[in-house]
């Protein structure tokens, strides 16, 4: 039997939203580093795991996982998820805890509700994967004993103990544990860095770009509801450079198999599914995306949703959705790249 909550486990230490469809997304939001001064207990930067049961449209991520790790085909993994499902399901209703290995637990609250219970042992950020929490307690020194004679008392050798003043021991405590935090804001620094990236990219889109004049930081993450669909309305992207293999226009056509029709040439009618790269609050910034996508053979074109200009390209209606959305992120490197219904 395939085991479904290990896919999600996977999928969730490179994505920040795994949906199972017909269930429910999980979704991971960024913590930053915590100290607990009273414990001297240190936390590193994790992402924390939340349960939302109106994220259940199918976007093709879980099952596309499934099916290239399991060797199987689209139906054997929509099958093995609808029976993941209808177990957890059936415990629940049951009155019983359902356990997601390193993820978490579900139950039903007396009102009918799912509640979820995340795994507060598993770092799901791959930055600090592996960076357990630690206790750091500040050191107290003690003097040496002084051996002293003194005179007209008879008392010799005496240790004379040095009592620290409640101030001096908040002074030590609070120099200790800035000293610690410095050394662990310096490792995360090596880390990032090791990977070849910076904040910038961290940040977001200015990998893409390559423009200094785009100041990122004004775009915050985020979702939004739109349609029943769930949308990032800002999205990590990963930049396109030499170093990313890329296809040619000739291989990427091939690839798409693009049918044209023999009687006028037409091109066959367009499915009613995208490829979104990214949703951005400024046109300007997605029409930098579009036209770096456009140079590597894709039709694409910018659509408006409410206030927010997403990166659109359409598939083509002989195309699996999940096989073409993988095409896509082959060709250009966008791995953060969903599918979104007409």
């Amino acid at each position: 039997m395939i085991d479904v909550s290990k896919h999600i486990s996977e999928l969730l230490l490179t994505n920040n939203c795994v949906i199972v469809p017909g269930f429910g997304g999980f979704v991971a939001n960024y913590q930053p580093a915590r100290i607990h001064t009273a414990s001297y207990i240190f936390n590193g930067p994790s992402k924390s795991i939340a349960f939302n049961i109106n994220l259940s449209a199918n976007d093709g991520l879980l099952i596309n996982k499934i099916v290239s790790s399991e060797y199987i085909n689209l139906f054997e993994a929509e099958k093995s998820i609808a029976q993941f499902v209808q177990e957890i399901k059936t415990e629940i209703k049951e009155g019983r805890t359902y356990k997601l290995p390193k993820i978490g637990r579900l139950l039903m609250d007396k009102e009918g509700h799912i509640q979820f219970i995340p795994d507060p042992s598993n770092n799901f950020l791959l930055q600090n994967y592996g960076l357990s929490a630690f206790e750091a307690k500040p050191v107290v020194h003690k003097r040496e004993p002084i051996l002293k004679s003194l005179e007209g008392t008879g008392i010799t050798n005496e240790e004379i103990p040095v009592i620290k003043s409640g101030r001096q021991f908040r002074i030590i405590a609070i120099s200790t544990a800035a000293i610690l935090l410095i050394a662990f804001l310096i490792q995360i620094f090596i880390q990032v860095n090791a990977q070849d990236k910076n904040y910038a990219d961290i940040l977001g889109i200015d990998a893409l770009l390559h423009n200094d004049v785009v100041s990122t930081s004004q775009y915050s993450p985020g979702y939004m509801r739109m349609e029943n669909y769930f949308l990032k309305y800002y999205r990590p992207t990963t930049a396109l450079t030499d170093s990313i293999p890329m296809l040619t226009a000739d291989q990427i056509h091939e690839a798409i198999e693009v049918n044209l029709n023999a009687n006028n040439n037409q091109l066959i009618v367009e499915s009613k599914y995208w490829v979104i790269a990214g949703a951005f609050g400024k046109k300007e910034i997605a029409d930098l995306v579009k036209d770096q996508i456009y140079k590597e053979g894709f039709s694409v074109e910018v659509i408006q949703k409410n206030d927010y200009f997403m990166v659109a390209i359409s598939i083509p209606l002989e195309i699996n959705y999940a096989t073409y959305r993988n095409q896509f992120i082959d060709a250009t490197g966008i791995t953060d790249a969903w599918v979104l219904k007409k």
